[in-house]
């Protein structure tokens, strides 16, 4: 399993290289560290030839290089799983464009972390963070509070209106997170009418089937009308420690995270969010 992760070497970054690190504690994972950096304003403006400035932009990757190693073996001297390895690369550029020449399909997953009270409303609203889930390609995003905590994963929430069919492809990341914890996996459908439809029951028996070597449920919540209390179902009455989402255009969390509930931030929740490509 390979696993990649964007670090700044920040403490949001470091919760999510920790989390991950315990996710798949069971596993045999590379881990690649992936830091972009850009060189200071100020070294570009004062060199106006292109040897020069190519220069300017070689001392600041090996700088940041030095750094990331340091990282890493800070990191690394903190855990003794001999099934983990790590790997680390520093790259020119903002973020988004150093994830735009990322070969994805060498990856299983990408962790990110997430800083603020509220990490969901960062995935929810218009974020950097929701920025970077709308562009990636079918690899599985995690998202990690800055302030989450790990426990032995119990329970899993894969929410959806199961309104279209699901692709093994999509459903493969819940069912190896689910079978190394052996949790159960709740699935759970936001309804504005709590009856299903035919297609709907299709979906569901063909999820159900697919899940069939696991142990899981199906709930039903209502959408309660705003994504604070539908995300707080979720968190107290399932007790749900990871949730999983389907990037869909237009899907019923897309239409919940418009609410001007999540402007005005009141919605405080830690419960990482597994976000999966509809194109998975």
């Amino acid at each position: 399993m390979k696993v990649l992760i964007p670090t700044d070497f920040s403490a949001a970054a470091t919760k999510a290289l920790n989390y991950a690190q315990m996710l798949f504690e069971g596993a045999s994972v590379e881990f690649h560290l992936l830091h972009a950096c850009q060189a200071p304003t100020y070294k570009i403006i004062g060199n106006r030839s292109p040897r020069s400035l190519s220069a300017a932009f070689a001392t600041e990757r090996s700088k940041q290089k030095v750094r990331l190693d340091q990282y890493l073996e800070d990191q690394v001297g903190k855990s003794s799983n001999q099934f983990h390895n790590y790997y680390g690369e520093v790259h020119l550029g903002t973020l988004k464009e150093v994830l735009d020449s990322v070969r994805w399909d060498s990856y299983d997953f990408v962790v990110m972390g997430t800083r603020g009270a509220t990490g969901l409303k960062e995935v929810f609203w218009g974020s950097n963070a929701y920025d970077v889930a709308r562009m990636l390609p079918p690899v599985p995003v995690l998202f990690v509070p800055e302030h989450a905590t790990f426990s032995p994963l119990k329970t899993i929430g894969f929410a959806t209106d199961f309104r279209r069919p699901f692709t093994a492809q999509q459903l493969r990341s819940i069912k190896e997170i689910a079978s190394l914890w052996k949790a159960t996996i709740h699935m759970i459908e936001v309804y504005r009418t709590p009856e299903l439809n035919e297609e709907q029951e299709r979906n569901l028996e063909a999820l159900q089937l697919y899940f069939k070597d696991l142990e899981h449920e199906f709930h039903v919540i209502s959408a309660f009308g705003n994504l604070e209390s539908c995300i707080a179902a979720f968190d107290e009455e399932l007790e749900v420690e990871l949730l999983v989402l389907i990037n869909y255009p237009k899907s019923f969390f897309q239409r919940l995270g418009r609410e001007p509930i999540i402007k005005k931030e009141l919605f405080h929740s830690q419960i990482p969010v597994l976000i999966i490509s509809a194109t998975g």
